[in-house]
């Protein structure tokens, strides 16, 4: 979440939604990919020409036909089904089909933007009632984590972006990544980090459908209760070293990009997250954010009318920067109001403004992105297993309660300053730490497109704690087993 105007340079920082049904239109699907060519940052976002800087810039990527994978551009059409895929498919029962295994494969998209300290250590903290009910239920889990940095012309090399890429080290490790140089500056090395974390985790080599050669890979994973952790992790406690993932992160967050991404890799033989997503497994994505997504397809318009970008979004187009404002005006429209609005939605605009237009003007990627690549894993996983559902939960600004009552808020906020800085009110906010965050709409929208038998997992970001969220979240995915 962007604190302030002036850290911008730095980087560190119930609409309703059709349930999707039938194959989404994404033409890729959860198989392996080719690496076809390699991608150059342009030279006034630093680095060389000619070299492979990474990470590269979407429209660079042979015309916006290839995906932007950190250095690398990528075939999202995919070549061909592997072996593992294919046969699972194969093997499907015309005639209705397999039950629904145990095995469920959790990717944490983690906000790793500068006030971000508080929710990590709050997330490490509940975690372990997560573990119990699924190992209780004899749940085969692996669980991935990446971050919400996908990049962003304003961070500029100020940040590593992951770019979907999954992090895997102890935070004891990266201790530089909890502290935030912006205005106000943060550390959050103790309440992030060394508050829940005791030392190293080694990772004990294993196999995947597509491997048979065992080696160390950056998810923990849980076999018929044996885990990759070596003795004598447990599964929480490692978690509470390997979940936080810094504040040192972009402030344009992009989890639903970074979560396109994150399963891209995991189908390209190239990346060592390779064979993260099993054929027979529940896919589940967990985000943890204080902002609204800012998955930008066109870059103008975080660049000044000297840079040749487009400022009619910025809460000040004279400014050198824009704040995270942008992200809120490039992609959420609201009715009613001014002051408290009745809703807010999802829409894609242009550059300049204009509501309404085509997928292909939008400058934030349209939701339907995520909503299609989503669907196509769910349409892979029915084929061998009829009721097999994707989850997607959301720890973000709504305000508490909303699982059960499902009333989000919107408001304009009268501190001129706030306002500027992100464009809307917070949609939620803890009494105690005066914790803010913005509401959640695209990555929402998201969510409720996937919500199993029309229950809501979005839980508030502004919680005291999140024990309750993550519980309730792991007794959804054991409900799955027994479909």
């Amino acid at each position: 979440m962007r604190l302030d105007r002036s850290t911008a340079a730095l980087g560190a920082g119930f609409s309703h939604v059709a349930r999707r049904s039938g194959h989404g239109s994404a033409a890729w699907r959860t198989l392996p990919i080719v690496l076809l060519a390699a991608c150059h940052r342009p030279v006034d976002a630093g680095g060389d020409p000619g070299r492979e800087t990474g990470p590269c810039i979407e429209d660079q990527c042979l015309g916006g036909e290839l995906v932007c994978l950190s250095d690398l551009c990528v075939d999202p059409n995919g070549a061909g089904e592997s072996e593992g895929s294919a046969s699972a498919a194969d093997g499907a029962d015309d005639g209705g089909g397999q039950p629904n295994s145990r095995d469920v494969d959790i990717l944490f998209v983690i906000d790793n933007s500068g006030s971000m300290g508080r929710a990590q250590g709050l997330l490490s903290a509940g975690i372990f009632d997560f573990f119990d009910v699924l190992d209780g239920a004899g749940a085969n889990w692996r669980v991935g984590f990446t971050t919400s940095d996908n990049g962003n012309p304003v961070c500029g090399n100020a940040t590593s972006p992951e770019a979907g890429g999954l992090e895997l080290s102890s935070c004891l490790k990266r201790q530089s990544q909890f502290i935030f140089n912006g205005n106000p500056p943060a550390d959050a090395t103790a309440e992030a980090c060394v508050d829940h974390c005791s030392g190293t985790v080694d990772i004990l080599p294993t196999s995947t459908e597509f491997d048979p050669v065992k080696s160390p890979r950056p998810w923990m994973e849980s076999r018929d209760g044996q885990t990759n952790l070596a003795t004598p992790w447990t599964a929480a406690d490692a978690f509470g070293c390997l979940a936080p993932q810094g504040i040192a992160g972009c402030g344009f967050e992009s989890p639903l990009e970074s979560m396109h991404k994150a399963i891209l890799r995991a189908s390209s033989e190239n990346e060592s997250q390779y064979g993260f997503l099993r054929t027979t497994a529940m896919f589940v994505v967990i985000i943890v954010s204080d902002e609204t997504d800012c998955s930008y397809a066109d870059k103008s318009i975080f660049l000044s009318e000297a840079q040749g970008g487009e400022t009619a979004l910025w809460s000040d187009p004279k400014a050198p920067t824009p704040t995270s404002a942008v992200c809120w005006r490039a992609g959420v429209s609201c009715s009613g109001g001014p002051g408290t609005y009745d809703e807010c939605h999802s829409e894609n605009k242009g550059a300049s403004g204009e509501r309404g237009v085509p997928d292909e003007d939008a400058v934030l990627f349209p939701v339907s992105r995520y909503i299609d690549a989503l669907q196509a894993i769910e349409d892979e996983r029915k084929r061998l297993m009829p009721a097999q559902e994707v989850l997607v939960a959301l720890i973000a600004g709504v305000p508490d309660g909303y699982e059960t009552h499902g009333m989000a808020f919107y408001a304009d906020d009268l501190d001129p300053v706030y306002a500027s800085n992100f464009g809307i009110g917070p949609g939620c906010e803890n009494a105690q730490d005066r914790a803010r965050a913005i509401p959640p709409v695209r990555e929402r929208e998201v969510a409720e497109a996937f919500a199993i038998r029309d229950r809501r997992d979005i839980y508030s970001v502004c919680a005291d704690g999140y024990s309750a969220a993550l519980r309730r979240i792991a007794g959804g995915i054991v409900d799955q087993f027994e479909q």
